[in-house]
């Protein structure tokens, strides 16, 4: 998307992660300057949970756990640098704690199962678990509760002022004609609206997130200013 042709036939779909990296290593792109923005669509249900019978019963026992004990709270991520590892170290910069994260690729839960890590903070590959009474869920990252754990609070409601949902959207080649854009819009927003897919984001946790066109840019400069102000309180920025 950010090398085709501005024709309104390339387009891609956009995780906040393309925003970030740049700020992590050398890319190939601006995202403020190569890609022509269409529409926000969603995001993801991400959360932090624990074994059932771990002794954390709310996150604030595992705040006070990973206060009183720096660096021997281990949780578990898809990856370094993910959605989920960014919001737990913000977490961790705010309350002034330090814990140890372990990046996975694959088996974030049977590693979290196997008593390997203390916790995890993932999207919500949890269900199964906490249905089978194996997993408990201590806090949803979104900005509202989710429906099938109604008593699981969210970050804002702990007193924390964040929500983390890795937003996602569409964009093109920079240079994209208006009317391009608008009928591309268009056409994604009457699918979203869809009944069939909103059963289908219902089903795989997608909250509503949909942005427009025009505020979906000044979105994504908001969030470009965001991500990069956090790499860098984070320690994380590429080296120059």
């Amino acid at each position: 998307a950010a090398t085709g042709k501005p024709d309104g036939y390339v387009i891609s779909h956009i995780p906040v992660t393309v925003l970030r990296l740049p700020f992590l290593q050398k890319m190939p792109y601006d995202p403020l300057k190569d890609f022509t923005w269409i529409m926000n669509v969603s995001g993801f249900l991400l959360g932090t949970y624990v074994r059932s019978d771990s002794p954390f019963k709310t996150f604030r026992d595992m705040l006070d756990f990973a206060k009183a004990n720096p660096g021997k709270l281990t949780y578990g991520t898809a990856g370094a640098s993910t959605s989920p590892h960014i919001g737990m170290e913000q977490i961790a910069l705010r309350e002034g704690i330090k814990w140890t994260h372990v990046p996975f690729t694959t088996g974030i839960d049977p590693n979290l199962l196997g008593g390997h890590i203390m916790a995890a903070a993932n999207s919500s590959t949890w269900w199964a678990h906490v249905e089978a009474g194996t997993m408990r869920v201590l806090c949803v990252w979104t900005a509202e509760r989710n429906q099938r754990i109604p008593d699981v609070p969210t970050l804002k409601e702990l007193g924390l002022p964040f929500v983390f949902d890795s937003p996602f959207g569409l964009a093109g080649p920079k240079g994209m004609e208006p009317l391009v854009v608008k009928k591309l819009h268009d056409a994604f927003k009457l699918a979203l609206d869809d009944p069939k897919t909103r059963e289908l984001q219902k089903k795989f946790d997608f909250p509503e997130r949909y942005i427009a066109t025009e505020p979906y840019q000044t979105f994504v400069a908001q969030q470009v200013a965001e991500q990069k102000d956090v790499i860098e309180k984070l320690g994380l920025a590429k080296k120059e």
